[in-house]
Parts: C-alpha cells; sequence; structure tokens
C-alpha cells in the first residue's frame, strides 16, 4: 500500500468511527473541499481546478473566489475505478 492508499484508508476509517460514535456532521461529511478533494486521489489542486466538471461539486461564496465542494462518495468513487484501471 502506498501512501495515497493509506491517506484514503485512514480517511475512510475515521469517517466510520465518527458515523458509530453519532458524532459526526451530516453535511460535512457529504462533501470535501477541493483541497481534501486533490489529497484523496494525488492531484495537485490546478489539475483538481481542471477536471472539476468529472464530478458533482456546489460552490459556496463569491463566484470567483467561492470555495468549491465535491461529494465525497463520487471522489472515492473515482478513486476506486481509477486504481482498478491502473491495476489492469
Amino acid at each position: 500500500m502506498n501512501k495515497k492508499d493509506l491517506t484514503v484508508l485512514a480517511y475512510m476509517i475515521a469517517q466510520t468511527v465518527l458515523k458509530e460514535m453519532g458524532k459526526e456532521k451530516k453535511d460535512s461529511a457529504e462533501y470535501v473541499d477541493i483541497h481534501v478533494a486533490a489529497e484523496m486521489l494525488g492531484y495537485s489542486i490546478t489539475y483538481m481546478r481542471q477536471i472539476k466538471n468529472r464530478f458533482q461539486f456546489i460552490k459556496i461564496g463569491n463566484n470567483k473566489q467561492g470555495r468549491i465542494m465535491f461529494k465525497r462518495v463520487d471522489i472515492e468513487n473515482y478513486y476506486y475505478q481509477n486504481l482498478k484501471e491502473h491495476e489492469n
């Protein structure tokens, strides 16, 4: 397992633990910001901005300076789909 795999696994375990403890905030768990999404996928933030339309996302705030938020499940699914494609 490489560092990126461990990061994603640790994130998923943490989310599961929080759900079990009942302390997870529903809205914040459903979306991750562009920085977290880029880290999960091993991409730069610049590249993540270029491919943002591949995912469902929302923009919070000013049109130009807004914060881009992606659905966490979409990022995870994309990661695992691309991981399988690269293994073959």
